[in-house]
Order: structure tokens, then C-alpha cells, then sequence
């Protein structure tokens, strides 16, 4: 995989209109002329960054994410310094934070707000991101805590096997992965569901696959939903989640950033975490959470509000809400088609703080009249 889908792959994406065809060769070509066509490492490049794994893959609904990044990308080439984000997209180690970088700038972008890419030249501490409304400067440090091996893996099986029931008409996959797989046991669950799904063009009733302590897998239409059992209706498909520490990690991140904001402005930390996927809908998850952050937070003055995302691309449930509880609030938005984008977002607030955070950012991060002042 080369992140490169060319003339002839778009072609062959089923059922592609010829609108769609134009924006998403227009968008590679967008993305090349922005970033290059490889790193200086000779790596493809985006590669080491979430949204690589999509670039040649042959689906709408993968290159609809692939136009909206290059969208954003060239939404954003007229604000300050971004050429030096350009050039931390050509070094391997700093890739990924320029990416997460991009996605926050552009959030506030489409709001109006005047977004500036802070420079890196010279020695002293500096937030990533300046965003300016009105008279108001909010200074915003991004961090991320990158997956660890255990959940790369699992992600790997989930979407090996998601994927292999793409391009047939009516087919729904439910069910758990009870533990990591081994790539031959992968592929042959992934030959087994082949064997289920494409006898004809279209897919219908109800299969199973079990394996023992292994798998569980439910392949079904939306007519045989009910005899899934609930827990895997909706397309919903889960792995095992690791055991992980995050709120360790998270008190750890918080501490070595907060630094890069300054003492006199409105300061806020953007932490992207893919650890926390697998573990969002258990009961009191953000509670349980902020119980474990709020005393670090709360330490430092400069931090305004720290906000913790988490996206996934799924093709299971979708859900769309908002919570709020004593000093956060958490929103749950899930967006396309058959491959969904789900982002989740955590806000603490810092009661502490001697400048609170504008309402305008609280409205920019989605959370809008809802939220308390």
C-alpha cells in the first residue's frame, strides 16, 4: 500500500458518480500539491498518520474521507506558518501530532475564527495553535496518546474481517473477537466468511462462524436482525479491549504540555486518545474519568479546559448525544454511510482557572447552548 489510489482504482469503486469521481481524483491531486508526493524518510506520504490507511482503498465511502482531509488540508493553506505544518508532515516523528494539528485548526476554521499555526522557531515553549475571535485569543496545545500495540492488533482483526464483507449487497456483521488472532487464523475466519457471502451477488439469512474462546461472528441481513442476539445488532462487531492505563497516561500528558501554554491567555489541551476506543460505553465511563483528571487539571491555573477525543471508523452503531455531569460534558457524533466516522469528545472544565473558556470555543468543540457557562 503506497497511500496512492490513482485514475484506475477510483474506477473501480462500485457505483461512483461521476461528481464523486472528479472530487476525489481532484482530492488527491490536492494533497500532493500540498504536501509532496513522499516523505524525506522515502515513506508514502501521510504515512504514520489515520487517515494513510484509507488512501487507496477502492470504497466511496473511505474516499469521502480522503476529500474531506484534503478539504480541510487546503481550507487551511492561508493561515500563518503553514508551511512549517507542511514540513513536520515530511519528518516521520512528527507526522502524526501535525495531522491532529490540522483536524483541531480546521474545527475552529469553519466557525470564523481566525486560526494561526504558532511558529516552532526559537527556543521558547509555545502552544501549537493561536485562534483569534473577535478580541479574544485562545492558545491551544495538541496532544496524543498513540495506540498501543495491543489495540493496533485489535483493530487489525476487527478490520480485516469488517472488510471482507464490503461490496456485497445487504450483508450486516455482528459479534466478538474474543482475543488477538494470529494472521493465519485471521485469514482463514476471513475465507470463512467469503465462502458465507458471496454464493450470489446478494447476501441473505443469518450465518454464524464460532470458534471456541475465539470468535463469535454473526453475518445477517436486516430482515434476520432478530435472530442476532442483541448485544450485536446494528452491526455491531467488538474486540477484545486490552487492559490499559490510561488515566496515568492521561495525568502524564496533561503535565508535560500544560507548560507550552502561556500564564496570561486563555489556554486550552486538545488530547487525542485512541486507547480509550473499546472501553467509551461502559456505564460511568466520563465520570469515572474526570474523577481520575480533575485534581491534575485543577493544579494548574494557564489550563482553562482540557478536551480528550477519540475517533473511530466503524461500520457499526451509530449514536448522536450529549452528556453532562459535574464540571464536564461529553459529545457522541457519528457521521456517514455504511463506513462511519464516530468522534467523541470530552470537555473538563477547570474551575480553578483564573480565565474560563469562551463560549464561542465551547460552541466551535460542538457543545454550543448546552453546555454550562
Amino acid at each position: 500500500m503506497d497511500g496512492d489510489l490513482g485514475i484506475k482504482g477510483v474506477d473501480e469503486i462500485q457505483n461512483l458518480s461521476q461528481t464523486d469521481r472528479l472530487r476525489i481524483i481532484e482530492a488527491h491531486k490536492k494533497i500532493r500539491s500540498l504536501l509532496g508526493d513522499s516523505r524525506a524518510d522515502g515513506q508514502p506520504i501521510l504515512f504514520g498518520t489515520p487517515i494513510f490507511g484509507w488512501m487507496d482503498q477502492r470504497t466511496l465511502d473511505a474516499q469521502l474521507l480522503i476529500v474531506e482531509f484534503a478539504d480541510d488540508l487546503a481550507s487551511l493553506e492561508k493561515c500563518a506558518n503553514f508551511n512549517e505544518l507542511v514540513g513536520r508532515f515530511q519528518r516521520k516523528e512528527n507526522c502524526g501530532s501535525a495531522y491532529y494539528e490540522l483536524k483541531v485548526a480546521s474545527m475552529f476554521l469553519k466557525k470564523k475564527c481566525t486560526v494561526e499555526f504558532v511558529s516552532e522557531k526559537g527556543n521558547k515553549k509555545k502552544p501549537d495553535l493561536l485562534v483569534r475571535k473577535d478580541a479574544d485569543n485562545l492558545m491551544i496545545e495538541v496532544g496524543a496518546l498513540e495506540l498501543s500495540k495491543e489495540e493496533e492488533d485489535m483493530q487489525s482483526d476487527l478490520w480485516a474481517i469488517i472488510r471482507t464483507t464490503w461490496g456485497v449487497a445487504g450483508v450486516r456483521i455482528g459479534g466478538k473477537i474474543y482475543k488477538r488472532l494470529s494472521v493465519p487464523a485471521r485469514e482463514d475466519i476471513c475465507e470463512s466468511i467469503r465462502e458465507k457471502i458471496t454464493k450470489t451477488g446478494r447476501f441473505e439469512g443469518h450465518e454464524r462462524i464460532v470458534i471456541p474462546r475465539t470468535v463469535d461472528i454473526h453475518l445477517y441481513t436486516a430482515e434476520s436482525e432478530q435472530e442476532v442476539p442483541a448485544e450485536y445488532r446494528g452491526g455491531k462487531l467488538e474486540g477484545a479491549v486490552p487492559k490499559t492505563t490510561e488515566p496515568h497516561r492521561l495525568r502524564t500528558i496533561i503535565r508535560s504540555k500544560v507548560s507550552q501554554l502561556p500564564k496570561d491567555q486563555v489556554g486550552l489541551l486538545f488530547i487525542v486518545d485512541g486507547n480509550l476506543w473499546g472501553h467509551e460505553f461502559k456505564e460511568g465511563f466520563a465520570e469515572a474519568l474526570v474523577d481520575e483528571l480533575d485534581q491534575t487539571i485543577f493544579d494548574y491555573p494557564n489550563l482553562s479546559a482540557v478536551v480528550i477525543h477519540q475517533f473511530v471508523w466503524t461500520a457499526g452503531l451509530e449514536i448522536n448525544r450529549i452528556d453532562e455531569g459535574s464540571g464536564y460534558v461529553r459529545r457522541i457524533l457519528t457521521t456517514g454511510n455504511i463506513l462511519k466516522t464516530r468522534e467523541d469528545y470530552l470537555l473538563i472544565m477547570n474551575k480553578y482557572s483564573s480565565r474560563a473558556l469562551f463560549s464561542w470555543a465551547k460552541e466551535a468543540l460542538g457543545f454550543g447552548q448546552k453546555l454550562k457557562a
